[in-house]
């Protein structure tokens, strides 16, 4: 397995990206009105296009990719090409491998400790601020 990120803070919505997008992600990119959104959706496709000139170096760019229907995603071209994306906060990552393959990361937020003084007993609070 092989890793691919992006750091979102990179990306220029005012460069030339678009060129690179596939269809399908541009109509996703399109339908988002929150910035961070479509940087997110252009961090991830950027990651998969590493991923794929990195391992596939005679791959068309823009790749055409579809979901599968238990959600995965799936390059057109090159079905035995195994890749799972995942963004949160400031990066997009892209897990690739000869199998199929899961990717997630998640911003680590400093918990809101009101919800856990509203719904735990006194000892399940205290022990988790220890």
């Amino acid at each position: 397995m092989k890793l691919y990120t992006v750091d979102l803070r990179d990306i220029d919505l005012n460069s030339d990206w678009q060129r690179f997008m596939s269809k399908a992600r541009m109509d996703k990119i399109n339908k988002y009105k929150q910035e961070k959104s479509k940087l997110a959706s252009i961090g991830a496709e950027i990651a998969l296009i590493k991923a794929v000139r990195d391992n596939i170096p005679d791959a068309e760019i823009p790749v055409s990719w579809e979901y599968l229907q238990n959600g995965k995603p799936r390059l057109l071209k090159y079905p035995n090409f195994f890749y799972n994306i995942s963004h949160s906060g400031d990066y997009a990552i892209c897990a690739v491998s000869d199998s199929e393959v899961g990717v997630d990361i998640q911003k680590i937020r400093k918990p809101d400790m009101r919800i856990a003084k509203r719904y735990f007993t006194e000892d399940e609070y205290n022990y988790i601020c220890k």
